[in-house]
Protein backbone atom coordinates (compact mmCIF):
# COMPACT_ATOMS: atom_id res chain seq x y z
CA UNK A 1 0.00 0.00 0.00
CA UNK A 2 1.39 3.41 -0.96
CA UNK A 3 0.34 6.97 -0.16
CA UNK A 4 -2.64 8.29 -2.12
CA UNK A 5 -4.70 5.35 -0.90
CA UNK A 6 -7.69 6.36 1.18
CA UNK A 7 -8.50 4.88 4.58
CA UNK A 8 -12.14 4.79 5.65
CA UNK A 9 -12.93 4.13 9.31
CA UNK A 10 -16.26 2.42 9.94
CA UNK A 11 -17.37 4.62 12.84
CA UNK A 12 -19.52 3.30 15.66
CA UNK A 13 -20.74 -0.19 14.62
CA UNK A 14 -24.08 0.51 16.31
CA UNK A 15 -24.64 3.40 13.91
CA UNK A 16 -25.03 3.79 10.16
CA UNK A 17 -21.34 4.07 9.26
CA UNK A 18 -20.96 0.62 7.73
CA UNK A 19 -24.29 0.97 5.93
CA UNK A 20 -23.30 4.16 4.12
CA UNK A 21 -19.86 2.70 3.35
CA UNK A 22 -21.55 -0.28 1.69
CA UNK A 23 -23.74 2.05 -0.35
CA UNK A 24 -20.59 3.92 -1.36
CA UNK A 25 -18.97 0.62 -2.38
CA UNK A 26 -21.92 -0.14 -4.66
CA UNK A 27 -21.73 3.31 -6.27
CA UNK A 28 -19.67 4.02 -9.39
CA UNK A 29 -17.70 6.66 -7.47
CA UNK A 30 -15.99 3.87 -5.49
CA UNK A 31 -13.81 3.08 -8.51
CA UNK A 32 -12.27 6.57 -8.49
CA UNK A 33 -9.53 5.73 -5.98
CA UNK A 34 -8.16 2.68 -4.14
CA UNK A 35 -9.39 2.47 -0.57
CA UNK A 36 -9.06 0.40 2.57
CA UNK A 37 -11.93 0.04 5.03
CA UNK A 38 -11.01 -0.30 8.70
CA UNK A 39 -13.65 -2.38 10.42
CA UNK A 40 -14.88 -5.93 10.88
CA UNK A 41 -15.35 -8.35 7.99
CA UNK A 42 -18.18 -10.10 9.83
CA UNK A 43 -20.16 -6.86 10.15
CA UNK A 44 -19.87 -6.08 6.44
CA UNK A 45 -20.82 -9.64 5.50
CA UNK A 46 -23.97 -9.47 7.61
CA UNK A 47 -24.93 -6.02 6.40
CA UNK A 48 -24.26 -6.65 2.71
CA UNK A 49 -26.46 -9.76 2.86
CA UNK A 50 -29.25 -7.94 4.71
CA UNK A 51 -29.07 -4.96 2.33
CA UNK A 52 -28.95 -7.10 -0.80
CA UNK A 53 -25.62 -5.62 -1.88
CA UNK A 54 -23.46 -8.10 -3.75
CA UNK A 55 -19.75 -7.43 -3.67
CA UNK A 56 -16.57 -9.27 -2.85
CA UNK A 57 -15.24 -8.68 0.64
CA UNK A 58 -11.47 -9.03 0.76
CA UNK A 59 -9.79 -9.35 4.17
CA UNK A 60 -6.45 -7.53 4.15
CA UNK A 61 -3.45 -8.54 6.25
CA UNK A 62 -0.38 -6.61 7.36
CA UNK A 63 1.00 -6.58 3.80
CA UNK A 64 -1.85 -4.19 2.92
CA UNK A 65 -2.32 -5.67 -0.54
CA UNK A 66 -5.58 -4.44 -1.98
CA UNK A 67 -7.75 -6.24 -4.51
CA UNK A 68 -9.29 -4.22 -7.32
CA UNK A 69 -13.06 -4.24 -7.40
CA UNK A 70 -13.40 -5.61 -3.87
CA UNK A 71 -14.28 -4.14 -0.49
CA UNK A 72 -10.87 -4.35 1.15
CA UNK A 73 -11.14 -4.59 4.94
CA UNK A 74 -8.42 -4.41 7.57
CA UNK A 75 -9.40 -5.46 11.09
CA UNK A 76 -7.88 -4.09 14.30
CA UNK A 77 -5.98 -6.69 16.31
CA UNK A 78 -7.98 -5.87 19.43
CA UNK A 79 -10.78 -8.28 20.20
CA UNK A 80 -14.32 -7.29 19.30
CA UNK A 81 -16.89 -7.50 22.09
CA UNK A 82 -19.69 -5.69 20.26
CA UNK A 83 -22.55 -7.82 18.93
CA UNK A 84 -24.01 -6.44 15.71
CA UNK A 85 -27.57 -5.22 16.19
CA UNK A 86 -27.06 -4.35 19.85
CA UNK A 87 -27.70 -0.89 21.22
CA UNK A 88 -24.85 1.64 21.42
CA UNK A 89 -22.67 0.73 24.38
CA UNK A 90 -19.14 0.80 25.72
CA UNK A 91 -18.17 -2.09 23.43
CA UNK A 92 -19.32 -0.25 20.31
CA UNK A 93 -17.41 2.86 21.38
CA UNK A 94 -14.26 0.82 21.97
CA UNK A 95 -14.63 -0.69 18.51
CA UNK A 96 -14.95 2.77 16.96
CA UNK A 97 -11.85 3.95 18.80
CA UNK A 98 -9.86 0.91 17.66
CA UNK A 99 -10.69 1.72 14.02
CA UNK A 100 -9.57 5.32 14.46
CA UNK A 101 -6.35 4.41 16.26
CA UNK A 102 -5.42 1.90 13.57
CA UNK A 103 -5.97 4.52 10.87
CA UNK A 104 -3.79 6.99 12.77
CA UNK A 105 -1.03 4.40 13.09
CA UNK A 106 -1.08 3.64 9.35
CA UNK A 107 -0.93 7.32 8.46
CA UNK A 108 1.89 7.93 10.92
CA UNK A 109 3.83 5.05 9.35
CA UNK A 110 3.45 6.73 5.95
CA UNK A 111 1.20 4.00 4.56
CA UNK A 112 -1.69 6.32 3.71
CA UNK A 113 -2.28 10.04 3.40
CA UNK A 114 -6.06 10.31 3.10
CA UNK A 115 -8.74 9.54 5.66
CA UNK A 116 -12.53 9.49 5.65
CA UNK A 117 -14.08 9.01 9.08
CA UNK A 118 -17.58 7.60 9.51
CA UNK A 119 -19.48 9.00 12.50
CA UNK A 120 -18.78 8.11 16.13
CA UNK A 121 -20.60 8.95 19.34
CA UNK A 122 -18.78 11.79 21.11
CA UNK A 123 -20.60 10.93 24.30
CA UNK A 124 -19.71 7.26 24.04
CA UNK A 125 -16.04 7.90 23.29
CA UNK A 126 -15.73 10.56 25.99
CA UNK A 127 -16.84 7.92 28.49
CA UNK A 128 -13.85 5.70 27.63
CA UNK A 129 -11.32 8.30 26.44
CA UNK A 130 -10.94 11.27 28.74
CA UNK A 131 -11.16 14.59 26.94
CA UNK A 132 -12.52 13.20 23.66
CA UNK A 133 -14.58 15.90 21.96
CA UNK A 134 -14.64 14.72 18.36
CA UNK A 135 -12.52 13.38 15.53
CA UNK A 136 -10.91 16.71 14.67
CA UNK A 137 -9.25 17.45 17.99
CA UNK A 138 -8.40 13.78 18.55
CA UNK A 139 -6.54 13.69 15.24
CA UNK A 140 -4.86 17.03 15.97
CA UNK A 141 -3.63 15.77 19.34
CA UNK A 142 -2.42 12.47 17.89
CA UNK A 143 -0.34 14.18 15.21
CA UNK A 144 0.94 17.02 17.39
CA UNK A 145 -1.08 19.78 15.73
CA UNK A 146 -2.28 22.70 17.84
CA UNK A 147 -6.04 22.40 18.10
CA UNK A 148 -6.68 25.92 16.85
CA UNK A 149 -4.77 25.03 13.67
CA UNK A 150 -7.07 22.12 12.81
CA UNK A 151 -9.88 23.98 11.06
CA UNK A 152 -13.09 22.38 9.84
CA UNK A 153 -14.58 23.57 6.55
CA UNK A 154 -18.09 22.50 5.62
CA UNK A 155 -18.38 22.10 1.89
CA UNK A 156 -21.27 21.79 -0.51
CA UNK A 157 -21.48 22.56 -4.19
CA UNK A 158 -23.23 25.88 -3.53
CA UNK A 159 -22.22 27.04 -0.03
CA UNK A 160 -19.08 26.59 2.04
CA UNK A 161 -18.60 27.61 5.66
CA UNK A 162 -15.89 27.78 8.30
CA UNK A 163 -16.48 28.23 12.03
CA UNK A 164 -14.72 30.59 14.41
CA UNK A 165 -16.05 28.58 17.36
CA UNK A 166 -16.68 24.89 16.86
CA UNK A 167 -18.30 22.54 19.37
CA UNK A 168 -19.13 25.05 22.09
CA UNK A 169 -22.26 25.58 24.14
CA UNK A 170 -24.04 28.72 22.93
CA UNK A 171 -23.41 30.44 26.27
CA UNK A 172 -19.65 30.03 25.73
CA UNK A 173 -19.55 31.37 22.17
CA UNK A 174 -19.21 35.13 22.87
CA UNK A 175 -16.00 34.67 24.85
CA UNK A 176 -14.50 32.73 21.91
CA UNK A 177 -15.11 35.53 19.39
CA UNK A 178 -11.78 37.32 19.39
CA UNK A 179 -10.06 39.34 16.69
CA UNK A 180 -7.20 36.84 16.49
CA UNK A 181 -9.59 33.89 16.15
CA UNK A 182 -11.58 35.58 13.37
CA UNK A 183 -8.36 36.31 11.49
CA UNK A 184 -6.61 32.97 11.96
CA UNK A 185 -9.76 31.06 10.98
CA UNK A 186 -10.04 32.97 7.71
CA UNK A 187 -6.31 32.65 7.04
CA UNK A 188 -6.65 28.87 7.31
CA UNK A 189 -9.87 28.83 5.29
CA UNK A 190 -8.27 30.78 2.44
CA UNK A 191 -5.29 28.39 2.39
CA UNK A 192 -7.71 25.46 2.25
CA UNK A 193 -9.76 27.01 -0.55
CA UNK A 194 -6.62 27.61 -2.61
CA UNK A 195 -5.69 23.97 -2.06
CA UNK A 196 -9.17 23.05 -3.31
CA UNK A 197 -8.62 25.10 -6.47
CA UNK A 198 -10.14 28.50 -5.65
CA UNK A 199 -7.25 30.82 -6.48
CA UNK A 200 -8.69 34.09 -5.15
CA UNK A 201 -11.09 33.29 -2.29
CA UNK A 202 -13.82 35.70 -1.21
CA UNK A 203 -15.37 35.53 2.25
CA UNK A 204 -18.53 36.82 3.89
CA UNK A 205 -18.00 37.30 7.62
CA UNK A 206 -21.12 36.84 9.74
CA UNK A 207 -22.00 38.93 12.75
CA UNK A 208 -22.61 37.27 16.09
CA UNK A 209 -25.44 39.47 17.31
CA UNK A 210 -28.70 40.56 15.67
CA UNK A 211 -28.36 43.61 13.41
CA UNK A 212 -24.57 43.37 13.65
CA UNK A 213 -24.73 44.41 17.28
CA UNK A 214 -26.59 47.63 16.48
CA UNK A 215 -23.60 49.79 17.32
CA UNK A 216 -23.03 47.99 20.61
CA UNK A 217 -26.63 48.05 21.83
CA UNK A 218 -27.07 44.32 21.18
CA UNK A 219 -23.54 43.20 21.94
CA UNK A 220 -20.00 44.47 21.55
CA UNK A 221 -18.36 41.57 19.70
CA UNK A 222 -18.80 43.19 16.28
CA UNK A 223 -17.39 46.55 17.35
CA UNK A 224 -14.56 45.19 19.51
CA UNK A 225 -13.47 42.03 17.69
CA UNK A 226 -15.05 41.24 14.32
CA UNK A 227 -14.85 44.64 12.59
CA UNK A 228 -11.17 45.20 13.57
CA UNK A 229 -10.37 41.70 12.26
CA UNK A 230 -12.12 42.35 8.94
CA UNK A 231 -10.38 45.71 8.52
CA UNK A 232 -6.95 44.20 9.15
CA UNK A 233 -7.58 41.32 6.74
CA UNK A 234 -8.61 43.82 4.07
CA UNK A 235 -5.36 45.72 4.60
CA UNK A 236 -3.55 42.47 3.78
CA UNK A 237 -5.36 42.38 0.46
CA UNK A 238 -7.79 39.60 1.33
CA UNK A 239 -11.28 39.74 -0.19
CA UNK A 240 -13.34 39.89 3.00
CA UNK A 241 -16.77 41.47 3.51
CA UNK A 242 -18.76 42.03 6.68
CA UNK A 243 -19.71 41.60 9.35
CA UNK A 244 -23.16 40.92 7.95
CA UNK A 245 -26.32 39.06 8.86
CA UNK A 246 -26.22 35.35 8.07
CA UNK A 247 -29.03 35.79 5.54
CA UNK A 248 -26.95 38.24 3.49
CA UNK A 249 -23.93 35.96 3.67
CA UNK A 250 -25.91 32.97 2.43
CA UNK A 251 -27.64 34.98 -0.29
CA UNK A 252 -24.27 36.28 -1.45
CA UNK A 253 -22.88 32.75 -1.72
CA UNK A 254 -25.90 31.63 -3.72
CA UNK A 255 -25.32 34.57 -6.09
CA UNK A 256 -21.62 33.64 -6.37
CA UNK A 257 -20.48 36.84 -4.68
CA UNK A 258 -18.59 34.90 -1.99
CA UNK A 259 -16.83 31.55 -1.86
CA UNK A 260 -17.20 30.92 1.86
CA UNK A 261 -19.08 32.07 4.94
CA UNK A 262 -17.17 32.64 8.15
CA UNK A 263 -19.71 31.76 10.84
CA UNK A 264 -19.29 32.68 14.47
CA UNK A 265 -20.89 29.51 15.86
CA UNK A 266 -21.80 25.98 14.87
CA UNK A 267 -25.38 26.16 13.58
CA UNK A 268 -24.90 29.55 11.92
CA UNK A 269 -22.54 27.89 9.47
CA UNK A 270 -23.71 24.30 9.23
CA UNK A 271 -27.45 24.89 8.76
CA UNK A 272 -27.20 26.73 5.41
CA UNK A 273 -24.55 24.32 4.11
CA UNK A 274 -26.77 21.34 4.89
CA UNK A 275 -29.94 23.05 3.72
CA UNK A 276 -28.64 23.75 0.22
CA UNK A 277 -26.49 20.63 -0.20
CA UNK A 278 -29.28 18.09 -0.88
CA UNK A 279 -27.51 15.70 1.47
CA UNK A 280 -24.09 16.00 -0.19
CA UNK A 281 -22.31 18.29 2.29
CA UNK A 282 -18.97 17.15 3.73
CA UNK A 283 -16.54 18.17 6.44
CA UNK A 284 -13.00 18.89 5.21
CA UNK A 285 -10.40 19.35 7.94
CA UNK A 286 -7.51 21.65 7.12
CA UNK A 287 -4.26 21.83 9.07
CA UNK A 288 -3.58 18.13 9.61
CA UNK A 289 -0.57 16.47 7.92
CA UNK A 290 -2.94 14.47 5.70
CA UNK A 291 -6.27 14.90 3.93
CA UNK A 292 -9.28 14.20 6.13
CA UNK A 293 -12.97 14.30 5.26
CA UNK A 294 -16.13 13.07 6.91
CA UNK A 295 -19.81 12.96 6.02
CA UNK A 296 -21.85 15.77 7.52
CA UNK A 297 -24.16 13.61 9.60
CA UNK A 298 -24.02 11.65 12.83
CA UNK A 299 -24.31 8.03 13.90
CA UNK A 300 -28.11 8.01 13.46
CA UNK A 301 -28.50 5.22 16.01
CA UNK A 302 -32.28 5.54 15.71
CA UNK A 303 -32.36 4.32 12.09
CA UNK A 304 -29.37 1.97 12.12
CA UNK A 305 -30.43 -1.44 10.87
CA UNK A 306 -33.47 -0.09 9.02
CA UNK A 307 -31.28 0.57 5.94
CA UNK A 308 -32.91 3.96 5.41
CA UNK A 309 -29.64 5.87 5.79
CA UNK A 310 -28.72 8.01 2.80
CA UNK A 311 -25.14 7.81 1.56
CA UNK A 312 -24.87 10.97 -0.56
CA UNK A 313 -22.55 12.66 1.92
CA UNK A 314 -20.22 9.66 2.17
CA UNK A 315 -20.17 9.33 -1.62
CA UNK A 316 -19.36 13.03 -1.94
CA UNK A 317 -16.50 12.60 0.55
CA UNK A 318 -15.05 9.94 -1.70
CA UNK A 319 -15.49 12.04 -4.83
CA UNK A 320 -13.71 14.97 -3.19
CA UNK A 321 -10.88 12.91 -1.72
CA UNK A 322 -10.25 11.15 -5.04
CA UNK A 323 -9.55 14.54 -6.66
CA UNK A 324 -7.08 15.72 -4.02
CA UNK A 325 -3.37 15.00 -3.97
Amino acid sequence: MTPRHCLITSGDPAGIGAEVILRLASNEAFSLAPSLIIGRKSLYEKLSSAMGIKLEINPVDDTLRLKNGALNILEPQSGNKYIYGSAPCEASSREALSYLDLACALIKEGKADKLITAPVSKQGLAAIKKGFSGHTYYLADFFGVERQNAVMLFLSRTIKAVLVSQHLAVKDVPSAIKKEAVMSTLDAAFDALRFLGIKEPRAAVCSLNPHRGDGGLLGSEEKDEIIPAVEELKKRGMSVSGPMDAFDAVAGCLKNEYDIIEAMYHDQGIVPVKLFSHGRAVNFTWGLPFIRLSPLHGTAFDIAGTFKARAESMIECFRVVSRLQ
